[in-house]
């Protein structure tokens, strides 16, 4: 009998990680890692969350490099923030604690000085 593909590794192979780098990111050994998604070990529930939010962290990271440097106005929305710490300390905040993408911190900071095309 063929076992199904454990969800997190589809969740992880389908973002383009390894093993070694979610392990790293969740606090989760990598040989634990491993076991689980070859359905010979379990998590608890705690420690899938971690893993889930490694994933996604890499993968959030990830898109807004590719993001920054496709969208010039992107970069220099960036680069006008974090030369001021009041509009750096709120763009952190709206992608911390409200989970807002870089793009959508940046034209909440901005609003109507985001660079124009």
């Amino acid at each position: 009998m063929r076992w199904k593909q454990h969800p997190l590794r589809v969740l992880r192979e389908s973002s383009g990680l390894n093993q070694h780098e979610v392990a790293k990111r969740a606090g989760v050994s990598q040989a634990k890692l491993s076991l689980v998604e070859n359905h010979l070990a379990t998590l608890t529930e705690d420690e899938t969350h971690k893993i889930r939010t490694a994933i996604l962290e890499v993968s959030r990271d990830s898109y807004a490099a590719v993001l920054r440097s496709a969208d010039p106005r992107l970069a220099a929305a960036i680069e006008e923030i974090e030369s001021s710490a009041s509009k750096k300390k709120l763009f952190d905040r709206l992608q911390e604690g409200r989970g807002f993408s870089e793009l959508e911190a940046a034209i909440a900071v901005l609003g109507r000085g985001y660079p124009a095309r």
